[in-house]
């Protein structure tokens, strides 16, 4: 070993006091010297260090107290190693200095070293200024250590020849020392066969170059000092894999081809075999549930059994027991429960589908149960909907909706709306407050506000407090009430009730009047059609001359003949009782006398009206015809009395 390389060192003294300059010159003091190693025991654990002193830029010169410490670490509190080398007075010249400095052989032990200097001026009292940082030790006093070599790790006298050890050159930059059949070379990394280097690796063959093992133990790579990836082999299917956190964990006695890509205390059961955790923390796929995904989130399960299930992620999301090809795409604490097989819910917070309630699905939304065996069954989204042993049914969204023990039933929004008990394929399309009550099957309530339908296969299109309560009834508007059985009643906003009176009626109430209109011009403009007036009791029938066209005069007293000919009789309708009797002609009678009309099996009041107005007039020249021959005969009578006179 050699003793005579120094320790170089600069130290600055400022206003009479040292104080270090912020950078510093560090010789490589002590070299290993390999001839010398076999006489290593017999040294001395002394070791020379030189250093150099400026005071205001200029070479000190002097007298200076020194103390020498040795320590573990390049800083800190509680490092120091050894003793503690105190010097007083030692003679600095020009800015030189030279110590020999023997802490001993104990400290080095093999680990690495820093030497801490503290300077004063000589016979001072002041504390020691510190240089820093601490000056790591070059190898040479690491030497000390080697006392033992010749026997170290049992290798015995001249195991190793001098013929192995020489490589022949030095080596630069890269390459690695090993043997090439003969001798110790120096060569390349990536000449090395079957080296894989950190450069990466060229001319591969898969198959026969790998990374990995051979034998039926698993690998793990390591991050930080904590496992990063643990591949784990399986002889009856693929690897199981798990990454992330070492708190990850797919259970090793009848798993196989199972996956957990990252995050944190993930873990997959027994018997859940080709399952997969993406990520996330503290997610499960539990026993059994074979083929089944969790994406991430945080406290997502899927129970025993859910096999071929997906939860895509979100905060404690269920999927439970046997609940098998299910799906929860995320969000909040929904829940598929137990054999609720084939179930989906989009997302949303706390939307459940109970048990039993097969092949249905959620949307989203929030609080939306489809509860225990509402097969096949659908919530859109919303809040607070719930399908209650309503198999094949659907609520399309809205707040609060419900349909009760009914099958194949509908809402479709709005707010409050109700299918009840044992009413099946009926319909709410929306509105607020609109109900189908128990048995009213077939029953449709297009909207509004707190309508209801009784009857089966009712309607009540819309409007407000509306009663469709007899079978095939309707009613709309406001408050109109449908009590009989095929009732049709529409009823304006007059603020009252407006009742059905007899099945099959048609009522309407139109305070406002009523118009029919049944013809229309180029334009769009009414030219035929009927007016009941407001309050009046009759319709009275469009004649405006304006709407009409090719006028033909009639003969009013052959109009009266015909008239006159024309079979009047009383008689009732056969869809009437005989005692509701009628006065009038027939169809038939009235077209052939005065051919008139649309057909022969109506007579229209216009044309009724105009052959007694015209019989009227045939009536009345006859009248004035008599009156003309009786004041002629009494103009003659008047003269005949005179000559009898």
């Amino acid at each position: 070993m050699r003793r005579d390389a120094p320790q170089k060192i600069e130290l600055e003294l400022k206003q009479g006091k040292p104080v270090m300059k912020k950078s510093f010159l560090l010789f490589a003091a002590l070299t290993l010297w390999i001839p010398c190693l076999a006489h290593a025991a017999s040294l001395s654990a002394g070791f020379t260090y030189q250093g150099r002193l400026t005071d205001n830029g200029s070479p000190a010169n002097g007298a200076y107290d020194m103390r020498f410490t040795l320590h573990s670490a390049s800083s800190g509190a509680n490092t120091q190693v050894g003793g503690t080398i105190q010097i007083a007075s030692v003679l600095v010249t020009n800015g030189l200095f030279k110590e020999e400095l023997d802490f001993g052989a104990s400290p080095f032990d093999g680990e690495d070293r820093w030497l801490e200097i503290g300077v004063r001026p000589g016979g001072g009292t002041n504390s020691f200024t510190v240089l820093d940082p601490r000056q790591r030790l070059s190898p040479a006093p690491y030497a000390l250590f080697a006392p033992a070599a010749g026997t170290a790790k049992g290798v015995a006298a001249n195991a190793v020849s001098v013929t192995q050890l020489n490589t022949g050159a030095a080596p630069v930059n890269g390459q690695v020392l090993a043997y090439n059949g003969t001798a110790l070379v120096w060569t390349n990394a990536s000449t090395v066969a079957s080296a894989w280097t950190l450069n990466g690796n060229a001319g591969t063959t898969p198959g026969v170059n790998f990374l990995g093992t051979t034998d039926n133990e698993p690998l793990e790579l390591w991050v930080n000092g904590s496992r990063a990836l643990r591949l784990e082999p399986k002889t009856n299917g693929g690897p199981n894999v798990t990454g992330g956190s070492s708190d990850n964990l797919i259970a090793t006695d009848s798993v196989v081809s199972a996956t957990i890509g990252g995050g944190d205390h993930n873990s997959i059961q027994s018997g859940a075999w080709n399952s997969t955790i993406s990520g996330g923390c503290c997610n499960t796929v539990q026993l059994d549930a074979s083929y089944s995904f969790i994406g991430g989130g945080y406290g997502n399960v899927i129970q025993t059994q859910a096999v071929y299930s997906v939860l895509g992620g979100g905060l404690a999301n269920e999927i439970q027991r046997k609940a098998e090809y299910s799906t929860v795409g995320g969000g909040l604490r929904n829940l598929i429960r137990d054999n609720a097989a084939h179930g989906t819910i989009g997302g949303g917070s706390g939307n459940e589908i109970q048990e039993g309630a097969t092949d249905s699905t959620i949307g989203g939304g929030h609080g939306n149960w489809i509860e225990t065996n509402s097969v096949r069954s659908s919530i859109g989204g919303g809040s607070g909907n719930v399908l209650n042993n309503a198999g094949w049914s659907t609520i399309a969204g809205g707040v609060n909706n419900v349909i009760l023990n009914s099958a194949a039933c509908s809402v479709g929004g709005g707010i409050g709306n109700r299918v009840e008990d044992r009413t099946s394929y009926s319909t709410v399309s929306g509105g607020i407050a609109n109900v189908i009550r128990t048995n009213a099957d077939y029953a449709t309530i297009g909207g509004g506000d707190a309508n209801i339908c009784d009857g089966s296969h009712a309607t009540v299109p819309g409007g407000m407090l509306n009663n469709a309560s007899g079978d095939f009834s309707f009613a709309a508007g406001s408050r109109a009430k449908a009590n009989h059985t095929g009732a049709f009643v529409w009823a304006d906003s007059s603020g009252f009730d407006f009742q059905s009176l007899q099945t099959n009626e048609f009522a309407v109430r139109a305070t406002g009047g009523a118009r029919f209109v049944s013809g229309i011009d180029t334009n769009g403009t009414p030219v035929a059609g009927v007016t009941l007036p407001a309050g009046s009791g009759s319709w009275s029938s469009l004649s405006d001359r304006n709407a009409k066209t090719n006028f033909t005069p009639i003969n009013p007293r052959e109009l009266l003949e015909r008239l006159a000919q024309l079979p009047i009789q009383t008689w009732n309708y056969k869809t009437q009782s005989e005692s509701v009797r009628h006065i009038g002609p027939t169809a038939q009678d009235f077209a052939a006398a005065f051919r008139v009309g649309e057909d022969d099996l109506h007579i229209a009041t216009v044309d009724e009206g105009g052959v007694a107005l015209a019989a009227i007039q045939g009536l009345n020249q006859k009248v004035e015809q008599k009156e003309t021959e009786i004041t002629e005969l009494k103009q003659r009578l008047e003269k005949l009395e005179k000559l009898l006179e």
